[in-house]
Protein backbone atom coordinates (compact mmCIF):
# COMPACT_ATOMS: atom_id res chain seq x y z
CA UNK A 1 0.00 0.00 0.00
CA UNK A 2 1.36 3.41 -0.98
CA UNK A 3 1.67 6.08 1.71
CA UNK A 4 0.21 9.45 0.88
CA UNK A 5 2.44 12.39 1.53
CA UNK A 6 1.18 15.44 3.32
CA UNK A 7 0.27 18.39 1.09
CA UNK A 8 3.32 20.52 0.36
CA UNK A 9 5.79 17.69 0.99
CA UNK A 10 5.75 16.21 -2.51
CA UNK A 11 9.13 15.47 -4.04
CA UNK A 12 10.66 18.10 -6.27
CA UNK A 13 12.03 21.58 -5.95
CA UNK A 14 9.93 24.10 -4.10
CA UNK A 15 9.60 27.54 -5.66
CA UNK A 16 10.13 30.58 -3.50
CA UNK A 17 10.00 34.30 -4.14
CA UNK A 18 13.25 35.94 -3.09
CA UNK A 19 13.34 39.23 -1.26
CA UNK A 20 16.47 41.08 -0.20
CA UNK A 21 17.10 44.12 1.98
CA UNK A 22 18.48 47.15 0.09
CA UNK A 23 22.02 46.58 1.41
CA UNK A 24 21.82 42.92 0.34
CA UNK A 25 20.75 44.03 -3.14
CA UNK A 26 23.87 46.21 -3.33
CA UNK A 27 26.06 43.30 -2.26
CA UNK A 28 24.49 41.14 -4.98
CA UNK A 29 24.91 43.83 -7.64
CA UNK A 30 28.59 44.30 -6.77
CA UNK A 31 29.36 40.57 -6.61
CA UNK A 32 27.51 39.78 -9.85
CA UNK A 33 29.21 42.68 -11.61
CA UNK A 34 32.62 41.38 -10.49
CA UNK A 35 31.77 37.92 -11.78
CA UNK A 36 30.66 39.39 -15.11
CA UNK A 37 33.91 41.36 -15.40
CA UNK A 38 35.95 38.26 -14.57
CA UNK A 39 34.17 36.18 -17.20
CA UNK A 40 34.48 38.81 -19.91
CA UNK A 41 38.14 39.46 -19.07
CA UNK A 42 39.03 35.76 -19.06
CA UNK A 43 37.29 35.16 -22.39
CA UNK A 44 38.31 38.40 -24.15
CA UNK A 45 41.38 37.02 -25.94
CA UNK A 46 39.58 33.81 -26.95
CA UNK A 47 36.63 35.78 -28.33
CA UNK A 48 38.96 38.22 -30.12
CA UNK A 49 40.77 35.33 -31.83
CA UNK A 50 37.46 33.77 -32.87
CA UNK A 51 36.32 37.12 -34.25
CA UNK A 52 39.50 37.72 -36.25
CA UNK A 53 39.34 34.20 -37.71
CA UNK A 54 35.67 34.58 -38.65
CA UNK A 55 36.16 37.98 -40.27
CA UNK A 56 38.94 36.58 -42.44
CA UNK A 57 36.73 33.73 -43.69
CA UNK A 58 34.00 35.92 -45.21
CA UNK A 59 33.50 39.08 -47.20
CA UNK A 60 31.97 42.01 -45.36
CA UNK A 61 30.87 45.51 -46.17
CA UNK A 62 32.85 48.08 -44.19
CA UNK A 63 29.62 49.17 -42.45
CA UNK A 64 28.81 45.64 -41.24
CA UNK A 65 28.27 45.54 -37.50
CA UNK A 66 29.98 42.79 -35.52
CA UNK A 67 28.37 41.47 -32.37
CA UNK A 68 30.27 39.60 -29.68
CA UNK A 69 28.05 37.85 -27.15
CA UNK A 70 28.62 36.10 -23.86
CA UNK A 71 26.38 33.67 -22.05
CA UNK A 72 26.88 33.84 -18.33
CA UNK A 73 24.96 31.52 -16.05
CA UNK A 74 24.24 32.11 -12.39
CA UNK A 75 22.06 29.88 -10.28
CA UNK A 76 19.70 31.03 -7.58
CA UNK A 77 21.80 28.94 -5.19
CA UNK A 78 24.83 31.13 -6.01
CA UNK A 79 22.84 34.27 -5.21
CA UNK A 80 21.71 32.76 -1.93
CA UNK A 81 25.32 31.89 -1.07
CA UNK A 82 26.40 35.48 -1.71
CA UNK A 83 23.65 36.85 0.52
CA UNK A 84 24.31 34.15 3.13
CA UNK A 85 27.99 35.11 3.28
CA UNK A 86 27.03 38.78 3.71
CA UNK A 87 24.52 37.94 6.48
CA UNK A 88 27.09 35.80 8.34
CA UNK A 89 29.57 38.69 8.25
CA UNK A 90 26.96 41.10 9.56
CA UNK A 91 25.91 38.77 12.37
CA UNK A 92 29.51 38.11 13.26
Amino acid sequence: MKRKSKPGTEAGPQKVKLSFAPEEEEVLVKEISERLKDTVFMMAEVRARELVAKVQEMEFDAATKITVTYEIYLSVAELLQIVGRYRRRMNG
